[in-house]
């Protein structure tokens, strides 16, 4: 019987122990994990600001002004005459 208790407790040592390496492995493995979410967190809020800055430059570029103004300077005007294209060009006529 002394035999048996003596072996029993070797066992429960042993599986403390492993249960003990076990819980250092995966605490060091969360905590790793853990640094690596807050990381990419990090990153996509500054994407994210990023983002929100270019669309507003692209919705800056594509107003109704900006088009406007650009177009004004390439000489561009606008017609007060009305351009109808129901009627057929004589370009575009078969004869």
């Amino acid at each position: 019987m002394n035999k048996v208790l003596v072996i029993l407790i070797a066992v429960l040592g042993v599986f403390a122990l492993i249960t003990q390496v076990a819980k250092v492995y995966i605490s060091n493995t969360t905590s790793i994990e853990g640094l690596a979410a807050t990381k990419i967190q990090n990153e996509i809020d500054e994407y994210s600001e990023k983002n929100l800055v270019l669309r507003d430059k692209v919705l800056s570029f594509a107003s109704y002004h900006a088009i406007a103004s650009r177009a004004a300077e390439l000489g561009l005007v606008s017609t007060k005459d009305i351009v109808s294209v129901y009627y057929p060009v004589k370009v575009a006529l078969v004869k």
